[in-house]
């Protein structure tokens, strides 16, 4: 069983993306993450975590998905 997982959206296959990242609501980075040493870092999300809000439910990050055409996947990898 594979663990990639797509499915069709107006005709084009589109794979689930995730990626786990400071919580907005309670991780103040301020600019160019100038504050980011007042947090610690977790290495397996590879974020820094924040002081827990409503928005992250107290855990400090948030995990965010979504659905990208893998046409716009290829491009992006294509880029790097």
């Amino acid at each position: 069983m594979s663990r990639i997982r797509t499915k069709t959206i107006d005709g084009k296959p589109h794979t689930r993306v995730a990626y786990t990242a400071s919580c907005t609501g309670c991780f103040e980075g301020g600019d160019y993450m100038g504050l980011a040493h007042n947090y610690p870092y977790d290495a397996k999300a590879q974020c820094y975590v924040g002081m827990g809000c409503q928005e992250c439910g107290y855990s400090g990050k948030r995990r965010h998905v979504f659905w990208m055409s893998l046409e716009d996947l290829e491009a992006s990898r294509e880029r790097e």
